[in-house]
């Protein structure tokens, strides 16, 4: 298998244009700002779990509650994430830490 199905990724950008500072940011990155840009889309958030219960009906552990904290098929906590392929593509289905 691919390493790159094994592993996830994150991207964070930040660019002034004149006095300011614009910053964005995909997958599990986080950042320090003084002011809040965007939300987590992290399944702590009981709006983020209702959500992927959601868009998954069939799915009755998109969601669970594994090692003390919620997560998502009981391996990842972030709700969207560029990669983990193995959350996403049943091909590829296996848990990364084994």
């Amino acid at each position: 298998m691919s390493r790159a199905a094994a592993s996830g990724s994150c991207c964070l950008l930040g660019a002034i244009s004149g006095d300011m500072l614009y910053v964005t940011n995909a997958g599990d990155s986080c950042t320090t700002v003084s002011e809040r840009l965007s939300t987590e889309h992290n399944v702590a958030s009981e709006e983020v779990r209702r959500e992927l219960a959601a868009l998954h009906p069939d799915n009755g552990e998109v969601v669970v509650h594994a090692r003390g904290t919620w997560r998502v098929k009981g391996i990842v906590q972030v709700a969207r994430a560029i990669g983990d392929v193995y959350l996403k593509t049943p091909e590829f289905k296996h848990d990364p830490a084994v």
